[in-house]
């Protein structure tokens, strides 16, 4: 099976649609940050989350995050879409919750947070307060805003200082779990 969870008006055939809204007329009405979600342990074999983890409170998105490693199987693929929260995209939604980035996943990650550690650095082990385990894909896939030179030689110091450089990210976790 695979979701596509916070479906909207983003409907993707060969997947459940899920939505918490009856009015995008989704597969399944469920609230995904607070709700049990209705699928069995270890039945996902992959998973869409586009533009919908920031809208999650903390305690909604670690409801999220319990409940998506529970029902995927173990290597399951979650595509994740998320605004970038240095743009006027994510500035201007007063439904947006909080920022979320790559090493905000990385903290769900235990061998990748264990990895850091070796290496002096330190994040917050959300992997280990909440039971959960998702590995971080290495490629991160940045969309521009319009009229920003991905080819220019000070793109990197634009992404990390400036607003409306990057409007939004896609990356992938999978689900880690003993064979």
């Amino acid at each position: 099976m695979k979701l596509n969870l916070g479906s909207g008006g983003r409907k993707l055939e060969g997947y459940v649609n899920v939505d918490k809204q009856p009015e995008e007329t989704p597969d399944i009405v469920c609230d995904i940050g607070q709700d049990p979600w209705p699928f069995e342990d270890s039945s996902v074999e992959a998973a869409v989350a586009s533009h919908i983890m920031e809208h999650l409170t903390t305690p909604q998105l670690f409801h999220f995050m319990r409940e998506l490693y529970r029902v995927c199987k173990h290597d399951a693929e979650i595509e994740i879409t998320l605004p970038h929260p240095r743009h006027d995209i994510f500035l201007a939604d007063p439904t947006h919750q909080q920022a979320i980035l790559p090493a905000t996943l990385l903290m769900f990650s235990k061998g990748q947070l264990e990895a850091l550690k070796l290496e002096g650095k330190q994040l917050t082990p959300f992997w280990k307060y909440l039971g959960v385990d998702f590995r971080l894909e290495p490629l991160v896939k940045y969309r521009f805003s319009e009229g920003v030179d991905p080819n220019d030689p000070g793109l990197e110091w634009k992404m990390r200082h400036l607003n409306n450089i990057v409007q939004e990210f896609d990356c992938s976790i999978r689900a880690v779990k003993a064979c």
